[in-house]
């Protein structure tokens, strides 16, 4: 149910989660009037792609054709713009019939292409789409950093439209993080900036959140007073989602009230107006409230009906398809037809395109391993060309100093010329020393090269792998799999996965090194801190019946620092414990307040670290001796990352590990 509503929540967001690009078009027939005109192919795409955004909560499988057109255009004509805007409502169209890894497929696209032409303000409302997904999807973390890029880019532009969505959403991803106080500050400031704006339906959308968590703290009369004023204006702009969703919270209202019949109405309606928008999230939310309204007037077996159809569209919310099943009758088949037909279409794109793909990327890989090979066999060539030079030099240093010691012994007149001699030979030490001096600039810099190259490997990779992801989940939409199509489909998944992984974590390792990383310096309530971080891996560490011990001071601990790069250091090293430690083991996580330090270490019971292991422990692309016990995959650059991280936080960390003994990583921080 926590999962359902973090969804139902999110669709709210993203009805106003993009600015209203072009002006407003009241019907088909007026749109279709107006292309009719003679006009440039810019303004004609604009108003089908503004007629795609105006209909995507009540027609989304209309919104999802027109954006389409809206987007063949703007490929035919090159037209940036356009295809960035038409990519975000295809998305938007896609994520609210339910399929969540289509719409993401499309906001990542769109979001590449905007950093791609340095489109800045497109970008700025791409991480929102992106964070919106990964919201949905309660991965509440991910979804928080890619609406926080957003925000420096809405105030650096005084884009105060752009600030007041994101806003609008750190509200709902906070509120899901039980920071009740942050939620309700991100709230109260983009109710003020859309006052500003006269956006009143945008003002309604945030009373709604305001009203889902009075309900949910049982203060139902505040929470009632906003949902009559959020009706009202719902009727005036026929917006059915909004309608649907707040006889919902009405028909809750209701029934803690215990007033049955009044619920029912309310519940009702609501149903009614979601079945006629095909919005699979409020027909589960309100299926739920008719089982409790059915409980509470004790007539069982009805609620028994209506959660039998809650769990059907619930799952349904968590699959990327929609497959013919008698319990789904309620879906037109308009939309299955229009996805068999873009099957068909990716499926002549893949036959005309699969080799060239495999091709290019087998040619980059190729490519980007004889450029490393090059580099490094150049490099140790050159490093032992220096030394074979050194040693000669102080081979010829040693013979001379012993040619002086017995001319000294014989001849006490060649004092000052073997003196000179010596002279000499530290001015060859000096040049010496420049010549390594120089070399030492030229290896860093060609390091340098080499990281900026992996670099732009790894972010060109990211759009072939996302483009076989859609290729695989469209092809999932064509029908019923067998048993080893699936598991082909999950290993391909499964791949692509594991190759995301690996690009993330390049980037982020390139980003880092090469200073990248702005420090975002702030207090931090590290009780807090420890206890939200270590809840959220207790469902992981259950799949393999570890238990996680948490031990904290009793007294409040608070120090500035970053708090993201804090939750990835911990979030790395605690996900390793749990990934390379066996089944039926115990992980002891314990913060302590040390002088001015503070002192947190993660201890597990696996198979720790040999010596060889130690020697190369935060060295890139190493492989250890332990492996993941449950075959997770490890892209050996994570202990990198978190040792970057810890020094950009004035940090140190440690291993105290013996080979069969687990392990225990201590990190230290300054409390400032």
């Amino acid at each position: 149910m926590h999962h359902f509503k973090s969804i139902f929540l999110g669709i709210i967001f993203l009805f106003v989660a993009l600015p209203l690009w072009g002006q407003s078009l009241q019907t088909e027939s007026q749109m279709l009037a107006l292309l009719k005109k003679d006009m440039h192919d810019t303004s004609r795409i604009n108003i089908i792609a503004d007629f795609a955004w105006q209909i995507r909560s009540n027609l989304p499988t209309k919104s999802y054709e027109y954006a389409q057109k809206a987007h063949k255009l703007a490929r035919q004509i090159n037209y940036t713009k356009g295809i960035i805007k038409s990519l975000s409502f295809m998305g938007i169209a896609m994520r609210n019939l339910g399929n969540y890894g289509i719409a993401g497929n499309y906001f990542d696209e769109a979001l590449l292409l905007a950093q791609k032409h340095n489109m800045v303000e497109e970008e700025g409302y791409g991480n929102i789409n992106v964070g919106n997904i990964l919201f949905l999807e309660g991965k509440y973390q991910e979804a928080k950093s890619y609406i926080d890029r957003a925000v420096p880019i809405a105030q650096n532009h005084r884009n105060i439209k752009m600030k007041a969505y994101a806003l609008v959403n750190l509200g709902r991803i906070y509120h899901k993080l039980k920071n009740q106080k942050e939620s309700l500050q991100a709230f109260q400031e983009a109710i003020k900036i859309r006052q500003k704006l006269r956006d009143t339906l945008g003002i309604a959308t945030i009373k709604y959140e305001l009203a889902e968590t009075y309900n949910e703290q049982k203060r139902y009369a505040e929470a009632k007073q906003y949902l009559d004023t959020i009706v009202k204006l719902a009727e005036h702009y026929q917006d059915h989602a909004m309608l649907a969703g707040s006889y919902n919270l009405l028909g809750k209202n209701a029934l803690s009230k215990q007033n049955t019949a009044q619920a029912r109405t309310y519940t009702e309606k609501g149903l009614s107006l979601a079945y006629s928008i095909q919005d699979k999230a409020r027909i589960a939310a309100l299926l739920y409230t008719m089982a409790e309204i059915e409980k509470e007037v004790k007539n069982f077996e009805k609620s028994d009906e209506y959660l039998r159809k809650y769990i059907i569209y619930q799952d349904s919310l968590h699959q990327e398809t929609l497959k013919t099943r008698a319990e789904q009758w309620e879906f037109s088949h308009t939309l299955q037809e229009k996805e068999t037909e873009i099957h068909r279409e990716m499926l002549e794109i893949k036959r005309r395109d699969m080799w060239l793909i495999v091709l290019g990327a087998s040619l980059l890989l190729a490519i980007t391993a004889g450029i490393f090979v090059f580099l490094r066999y150049k490099q140790h060539a050159q490093k032992n060309k220096e030394i074979q030079a050194i040693n000669h030099d102080l081979q010829e240093s040693r013979n001379q100093a012993e040619n002086y010691n017995t001319e000294l012994m014989q001849l006490n007149e060649v004092l000052h010329a073997n003196v000179e001699a010596l002279r000499v030979s530290e001015d060859q030490q000096k040049r010496l020393n420049q010549i390594l001096t120089e070399n030492n600039n030229k290896l860093q810099e060609m390091n340098h090269e080499k990281d900026s190259l992996m670099g732009i490997v790894a972010h060109d990779l990211k759009a072939p792998l996302n483009r076989i992801r859609g290729i695989l989940e469209l092809l999932g939409l064509s029908g019923e799999l067998n048993a080893d199509q699936q598991q082909l489909m999950q290993m391909g998944h499964d791949i692509i996965n594991s190759g995301s992984n690996l690009i993330r974590d390049l980037l982020d390792i390139t980003y880092y090194e090469q200073g990248g990383t702005k420090m975002r310096w702030a207090n931090l309530d590290w009780i807090v801190f420890m206890q939200e971080h270590t809840d959220s891996f207790v469902q992981e560490a259950q799949k393999k019946n570890i238990q996680l011990h948490l031990d904290l001071p009793t007294e409040a601990v608070e120090s500035i620092c970053d708090e993201d790069c804090l939750s990835r250091i911990f979030s790395n090293l605690l996900s390793n414990a749990i990934k390379f430690s066996p089944k039926d083991r115990r992980i002891f996580v314990k913060l302590q307040v040390l002088d001015n330090k503070l002192r947190l270490s993660i201890q597990d019971e696996g198979p720790g670290f040999t010596e060889e292991d130690k020697r190369k422990l935060f060295n890139k692309f190493e492989k250890l001796s332990a492996k993941p016990t449950a075959g997770e995959a490890s892209t050996g650059l994570g202990l990198s990352i978190i040792k970057v991280l810890t020094e950009k936080m004035h940090g140190t960390i440690v291993l105290e590990s013996e080979a069969g003994k687990g392990a225990t990583f201590v990190l230290t921080f300054p409390k400032k």
